[in-house]
């Protein structure tokens, strides 16, 4: 940024390769067509003095992203990717690491939030043996707005950073004895972050688990799962129940929240 005759000039510039951003850049426009593009942030030592943030547009339609990486981190995590045509980031730091004070997730038309969001159930009854934790297998989809979900890994992988929540429900069947505890977990990146147990006092023939957890998932490689546990004695089913195409069952679901 300049000021010349008390005009305000920014210093744009225009990239198609990877690129270590300079302390005197202000808007980088990055066309990721001919392959993705990685962004370095400076020392957040050598443009704290300036006081001025970096802004960041994808703008091209290709599927290739565009990270921006730094070793101060940037909200806590390493990296952020931009994904999505005319997808904007606007970076500022405290001289010690780097923030994101403002997002604009693309989609022409001067930007707007993107509320990425997806649901899926099981296909069948799963059955779920004693004493075994076991992943949930939801393997039908019924909405994903931006492709995050992974019917075959049964793993949500965000593609914008963001905040997230969850919400997954598991329903069983079958009897369960008395004492006995089932569990329903939700797993970021492998490690528990969220977990909701039911105790049976006494006979029952039926059974609910559900759980709402948030996230901070960084856009690139973080991703969610869920898992359940029973100690019934015996392997009991985790239930696909849909009335009208709409589970009440077994399910999960993500979105977009900030």
């Amino acid at each position: 940024m300049r000021i010349i005759n008390n005009n305000l000039f920014l210093n744009d510039q225009a990239i198609e390769a990877n690129y270590d951003i300079l302390p005197t850049d202000d808007v980088l426009l990055v066309d990721a067509t001919s392959g993705a593009v990685t962004l370095n942030l400076p020392s957040p030592l050598s443009v704290a003095a300036n006081n001025t943030p970096f802004v960041v547009k994808k703008i091209d339609a290709s599927a290739n992203a565009v990270t921006i990486a730094s070793g101060d981190n940037i909200d806590g995590a390493g990296t952020l990717a931009l994904t999505t045509q005319y997808e904007t980031y606007t970076f500022f730091t405290d001289g010690i690491t780097w923030y994101v004070i403002a997002t604009n997730s693309g989609g022409g038309g001067g930007g707007g939030f993107s509320a990425a969001a997806w649901s899926a159930n099981l296909s069948a009854n799963q059955s779920i043996a004693n004493n075994t934790l076991t992943q949930l297998q939801l393997a039908t989809v019924l909405f994903d707005t931006n492709s995050e979900y992974d019917n075959a890994t049964y793993l949500d992988t965000p593609k914008v950073a963001g905040y997230y929540e969850y919400t997954a429900r598991v329903h069983w069947t079958g009897v369960l004895a008395a004492n006995t505890t089932t569990s329903l977990r939700a797993y970021k990146n492998g490690v528990i972050v969220c977990s909701e147990e039911v105790f049976q006092t006494s006979l029952n023939a039926y059974s609910d688990n559900v759980l709402t957890v948030s996230a901070q998932m960084n856009g690139t490689t973080d991703n969610m799962g869920f898992y359940v546990s029973q100690n019934s004695g015996a392997a009991i089913n985790a239930a696909k129940v849909t009335i009208s195409g709409v589970s009440i069952g077994t399910y999960a679901a993500g979105k977009r929240i900030a």
